[in-house]
């Protein structure tokens, strides 16, 4: 058999394995491990980083307050862990002075706090913006669970999520009185309100087709506002009712609720102001 006959045999054997199921399962199987090893390897590493942060943290404030030091003792350290680990970020003075606060603000560690799920720019993000130990708690573990980036973070607290989808009496769905006992608790977590769309960059006199067009063309952000769980399943989506035909404006199945939800895009001319209901 000549060269070019057993390249061409080899491709063909390499289409028919392709073509197998059970090789199929068996490369989703390997691929899928060595994604999960690979995000599990990284959040070993983050841990260790945000626990060493930690440390060099608590004892800057140990030396600081047996010492005279002062902020002498930043500078210097800076400086010379910079040196001893070149091409390693993380060392300057005002990172030093981010640890030295995030020691202070976890004395004893952080237990139950998840915040070494957390990458350090997040953390860092938190102590800027976040004061209050509880809400910063808060904020870390939706980040968690949602899988924020940084960027989504910064964005969230800037919107008061917190104010909008964790205190009940902010809320103005009617959940709690038209669902079930079973998914009325769970749909108020789920769903923020009010709903904030800022980010449609909308003149206050749009129609209704206005911001059906431009929540379509925001998506992604459009379903970051909505809550947790939301898929979009179309637009202008025909229903029948009563021998009637009507059209869904927005529809969206919640795979955490197991529902559909509806979105209907309301123009109120005599307020002349859009809603969503």
């Amino acid at each position: 058999m000549t060269k070019k006959a057993k390249i061409i045999s080899t491709k063909q054997q390499n289409t028919v394995l392709h073509l197998d199921q059970e090789y199929k399962y068996l490369f989703a199987e390997i691929k899928t491990k060595i994604q999960t090893s690979r995000l599990q390897a990284t959040l070993a590493v983050n841990c260790e980083v945000i626990w060493l942060y930690w440390f060099i943290g608590k004892r800057i404030i140990e030396k600081q307050s047996e010492t005279n030091w002062g902020d002498k003792l930043l500078e210097t350290l800076s400086n010379d862990l910079q040196q001893s680990f070149p091409g390693t970020y993380g060392f300057s003075k005002t990172n030093l002075k981010y640890m030295r606060i995030f020691a202070h603000l976890y004395p004893d560690g952080f237990g139950q706090h998840f915040v070494d799920q957390l990458p350090w720019g997040h953390v860092m993000l938190l102590i800027q913006r976040v004061k209050d130990g509880a809400v910063r708690d808060w904020y870390i573990t939706q980040a968690i669970e949602n899988g924020w980036s940084r960027y989504v973070l910064e964005d969230q607290i800037k919107q008061n999520l917190y104010q909008r989808q964790a205190i009940d009496k902010h809320k103005t769905t009617n959940f709690l009185s038209k669902l079930p006992s079973s998914l009325s608790q769970l749909a108020q977590d789920m769903v923020k309100s009010p709903y904030n769309f800022d980010f449609l960059g909308l003149h206050d006199q749009a129609h209704e087709r206005e911001i059906e067009f431009a929540s379509v063309q925001h998506i992604t952000k459009f379903m970051l506002a909505l809550g947790k769980g939301f898929a979009f399943a179309g637009n202008q989506i025909p229903i029948v009712i009563d021998e009637q035909e009507f059209f869904i404006d927005m529809l969206f199945y919640n795979y955490i609720l197991r529902s559909f939800v509806i979105c209907d895009l309301l123009c109120c001319a005599q307020h002349n102001k859009s809603y969503v209901a």
